[in-house]
């Protein structure tokens, strides 16, 4: 038997996506991503686009954050912090890889 993960990953989609529209016909709000890159990674940007492109057919709000490769560790953990804090930010992901630079 061959798994199509095609198949599979577009029924959790549609299934999550029915369970997110069925939470905000109740009245409860998207759920919200942010993504967090530094720099201008080729890898990194086309995986960043498929990552909004899932979220966004799953209905799930997206923020995308991007760093410049002269902001520091620090700018970039002060806004995880703020995200973090956020009551309406339900997911953070910093994208990979960061620039050497970077602790």
């Amino acid at each position: 038997m061959i798994l199509n993960g095609k198949i599979v990953a577009d029924t959790i989609k549609q299934q999550l996506k029915e369970e997110i529209d069925n939470a905000v016909a109740l009245g409860y709000r998207r759920p919200r991503l942010v993504i967090i890159s530094v720099g201008e990674d080729p890898a990194s940007k086309i995986y960043i686009r498929n990552k909004i492109k899932a979220a966004e057919e799953c209905g799930i709000e997206i923020k995308h954050i991007i760093f410049n490769t002269n902001d520091t560790d620090l700018d970039i953990a002060h806004k995880i912090r703020g995200c973090n804090a956020n009551p309406d930010v339900d997911g953070i992901m910093l994208q990979l890889p960061l620039p050497e630079s970077f602790n």
